[in-house]
């Protein structure tokens, strides 16, 4: 592979890398530490820096309380939502349309040494469209799931402290609760 080839390859790694650089650069220069808990980048500056720091982000980390897990699985889950919809399922559903057709063409057989008869290369093709299939689907079921776990997280936030800002905006959101 020439090494034009293989910069051009790794361009949007690089972008991303500089581009989460920049994120964690100002979430540092914000000073502000309850953000700086949610960017990987700067958490580990933070933690890096000062022991102090290092050990409330442990703290947090290790809060045994179910209702926080509760909190940071929909919040993580919910920060990746742009890239799980917007760019990876494209790519998958693309990859399963193909996986449908190639499963078509072999006539649905459960003998699944029908599906790797042939070159390396297409069973290779075939084991890491279904291995990325698969995990699309388990991210995108863990975004469904956020998604449904959302709405009691609203309720609990409003009752522990109070309706303010978007709550108090809107007013159907006692319905829920």
């Amino acid at each position: 592979m020439s090494s034009v080839a293989a910069c051009w390859l790794t361009a949007p790694v690089r972008i991303r890398s500089r581009w989460e650089s920049r994120k964690a650069r100002k979430i540092v220069r914000s000073r502000d530490i309850s953000y700086a808990f949610t960017n990987v980048m700067s958490q580990n500056w933070y933690g890096l820096r000062s022991y102090d720091h290092f050990c409330f982000f442990c703290q947090i980390d290790n809060s045994k309380k179910k209702k926080d897990e509760f909190a940071f699985f929909i919040f993580f889950t919910f920060k990746g939502w742009k890239r799980l919809l917007l760019a990876d399922a494209p790519r998958q559903v693309i990859n399963g349309i193909s996986l449908y057709s190639f499963a078509a063409s072999e006539n649905f057989t459960t003998d699944i040494s029908t599906y790797f008869s042939g070159s390396l290369v297409k069973s290779i093709t075939i084991v890491t469209m279904c291995f990325s299939v698969v995990v699309w689907a388990g991210s995108f079921f863990l975004l469904v799931v956020a998604a449904a776990l959302y709405v009691p997280l609203l309720c609990y936030i409003q009752v522990s402290f109070g309706a303010s800002g978007f709550l108090v905006a809107w007013p159907a959101w006692r319905d829920w609760c």
